[in-house]
């Protein structure tokens, strides 16, 4: 289930990634360059989520490019 997870992950549409981004960011405009995902821990660490991920990359706003977590 983890790996399976992680690979949805993964396959995430960037559509809908950079809207989570823009909404956090508070930039309508940003534009993600690059991303990447993994587990935070080798080992599933709770059930209910399959485990805790982290997302890691760079955009692009008005503002510069710069990096994320």
């Amino acid at each position: 289930m983890h790996d399976n997870l992680l690979a949805q992950l993964k396959a995430m549409d960037q559509a809908v990634l950079t809207e989570v981004v823009r909404q956090d960011q508070r930039d309508p405009h940003l534009a993600i360059l690059d991303w990447t995902v993994e587990p935070i821990s080798p080992e599933k660490v709770n059930d209910t989520t399959g485990g805790l991920f982290r997302f890691n990359g760079q955009g692009q706003s008005a503002k510069g490019i710069g990096p994320g977590q």
